[in-house]
């Protein structure tokens, strides 16, 4: 059995409602190429059809498929070279598919990428205000 290629799984962005996983192709191309890595993105379920932990379940289900042995139809992925990540809405995921997997006492991805996360949904810091001028997102 040859060893597999490291493995990006990344996960959009885009409000929870917006966007899919084929957005970026352009970018993974190019990525794919320069790292000699593999890419997965998720096709997961848009709110408002779906509630946020259905998306989850999506996500999961998505890191769950890149970790399971080939023998149970998975791609056989070692956690030691899977580096999770996305932008706003696709980094909350991220942030969250770690820190779940923390908690569980599971392997956790070898690394993670997080660019303009959405990590605190109650507004409440007093950032949100402060940079609310200067920072749109």
């Amino acid at each position: 059995m040859s060893s597999k290629p490291p493995t990006l799984y990344h996960i959009h962005g885009g409000a929870w409602a917006l966007l899919h996983s084929c957005a970026y192709n352009h970018i993974f191309r190019d990525l794919t190429e320069a790292s000699s890595s593999q890419i997965m993105s998720i096709e997961y379920r848009l709110a408002p059809q779906v509630p946020v932990l259905s998306q989850l379940e999506d996500v999961f289900a998505g890191y769950f498929y890149l970790t399971a042995p080939e023998s149970d139809r998975g791609s056989g992925n070692k956690t030691s070279q899977i580096v999770v990540g996305g932008e706003s809405a696709g980094a909350h995921f991220s942030s969250s598919l770690i820190h779940i997997l923390r908690n569980a006492n599971k392997p956790s991805p070898a690394g993670a990428y997080l660019i303009s996360p959405a990590v605190d949904l109650t507004f409440s810091q007093p950032s949100f205000f402060v940079n609310s001028e200067r920072d749109y997102l």
